[in-house]
């Protein structure tokens, strides 16, 4: 992770130690379905698996995720607020992902967090790949 000039245009950049960005995502998840800032009408609708997605982020508290990313919990909780109350995402997704042994697995965390937010599909949602 690096600050290029686009960084000077966010309000918070978040740069997660090599290799943990699925931890991050998972994290992000774990709050977003404790404060409810999920949509549960799209979740009810489209989502299979909710249950099992929501007791396998249990273990990824703020606290834990900071070890593991170096992120700073604080935040972390401030990122995923923002992305809950966000009715238009998306998730741009580097060619860096697919270099990690683990990238699979953190291309479906993002998958399930675009879902979980209502921001999988439709007018300035979505996710998008560059490789």
């Amino acid at each position: 992770p690096r600050r290029t000039p686009t960084s000077n245009f966010c309000d918070l950049q978040l740069m997660p130690r090599p290799g943990t960005d699925g931890a991050l995502v998972l994290g992000i998840i774990r709050i977003l379905i404790k404060e409810d800032l999920y949509d549960r009408e799209y979740v009810a609708s489209h989502v299979n698996g909710f249950e099992e997605l929501a007791q396998a982020t249990e273990l990824y508290t703020p606290e834990k995720v900071a070890e593991i990313t170096w992120i700073p919990a604080n935040e972390m909780v401030t990122f995923a607020r923002s992305l809950g109350r966000s009715k238009r995402t998306i998730a741009w997704m580097g060619g860096s992902i697919s270099r990690y042994t683990n990238s699979m697995q953190t291309v479906r965390n993002i998958i399930a967090l675009q879902a979980l937010t209502g921001n999988l599909s439709g007018s300035g949602k979505g996710i998008m790949n560059v490789l």
